[in-house]
């Protein structure tokens, strides 16, 4: 098969991707790899087909396989804690969301579901940290308010929370929450 016949294939792979055909974008995905297996954006569709399949462990697998390719690119880590969340191991999702913060420091989903995990678990100061950073980048905030406030309650850092109630009634003073 030639290279031409490859891209092709790859490219219809994307297609059925785009259009949420999952498990039609597999088979094209597979020839890309089997020409070439350090194809990054392949490895990557094939991690996200597997992982919208709900196939977590296949999609680690592809996440490692990022990361051996390009440990610097953005998202690799994030997916990875995200597989690793699904699959009950939330030390590794830590890790992972940490790692992805490392790389992408404005990585808001990372952020938050770092709070969130942190939160999950009832430690709250970690949580507030991580919330807090999510509320800055202003990713998920309507989402993050309530567990930030509840977080700096649980805390006892009763000033930041007035403080973002405040923040909150002057973004939207009829807003009944």
């Amino acid at each position: 098969m030639s290279n031409a016949d490859v891209r092709r294939a790859r490219s219809k792979a994307v297609k059925h991707f785009r259009r949420k055909e999952y498990r039609r974008a597999l088979p094209g995905l597979r020839l890309a790899l089997q020409r070439n297996t350090k194809d990054y954006a392949a490895r990557f569709y094939r991690a996200l087909c597997w992982y919208e399949l709900g196939q977590w462990k296949r999609a680690l697998v592809e996440w490692k396989h990022l990361l051996a390719i390009g440990p610097h690119q953005r998202n690799v880590n994030l997916n990875l804690g995200c597989a690793y969340q699904r699959l009950g191991k939330s030390r590794m999702a830590v890790r992972s969301y940490k790692k992805e913060l490392e790389v992408n420091p404005g990585c808001g989903e990372a952020a938050y579901n770092l709070g969130a995990l942190y939160f999950k678990s009832r430690r709250y100061a970690q949580a507030a940290a991580y919330f807090e950073r999510c509320y800055i980048l202003k990713h998920c905030v309507n989402e993050v308010v309530e567990r930030l406030a509840h977080s700096y309650f649980k805390t006892n850092q009763l000033e930041k929370e007035m403080n973002l109630y405040q923040e909150c009634l002057q973004r939207d003073a009829r807003d009944s929450w």
